[in-house]
């Protein structure tokens, strides 16, 4: 027998085992060792998947990265209101944005990767226009301070 495991938000996840019911003085309960672990892979699944995302894996993956509408939306360059959108199902996610998603939540499992201070970076660019000068140094060419 499987368990559906709404609790993610997501209404498709059964749970084959690694869990068990009990009684509890407020109606059946069901507790899971290694909710972490569950997590974990149901992350995974979502950003290997090739499948677009809806509403539910939007708002799954923002909650796995454990930040706000806003947050996510200064990540991918949008506003709140456009995250909350898609997480509503009120429009598409676009595809660049699926894919900057499924890198940024992949990064959690990956302590070395550079994707987190590059997104940072981005979202403290200022155009401040102007020349630029270039040097060559032995075989690489860098900006001039």
């Amino acid at each position: 027998m499987t368990y559906r495991y709404t609790v993610s938000g997501l209404d498709y996840i059964y749970l084959k085992n690694g869990y068990k019911k009990h009684k509890t003085p407020y109606g059946p309960g069901v507790s899971i060792a290694n909710i972490a672990g569950l997590h974990d892979a149901i992350t995974r699944l979502l950003c290997t998947r090739i499948q677009f995302f809806k509403g539910q894996e939007a708002r799954y993956l923002r909650k796995s990265l454990d930040v706000t509408q806003a947050v996510l939306g200064n990540m991918l360059g949008v506003d709140s209101q456009t995250i909350a959108r898609w997480e509503k199902n009120e429009h598409d996610m676009p595809e660049p944005a699926q894919r900057l998603l499924r890198l940024i939540c992949m990064e959690k499992f990956n302590e070395k990767s550079p994707i987190h201070s590059f997104i940072e970076r981005l979202n403290n660019l200022e155009d401040k226009g102007g020349n630029i000068v270039m040097e060559e140094k032995g075989d690489k060419w860098r900006i001039v301070a």
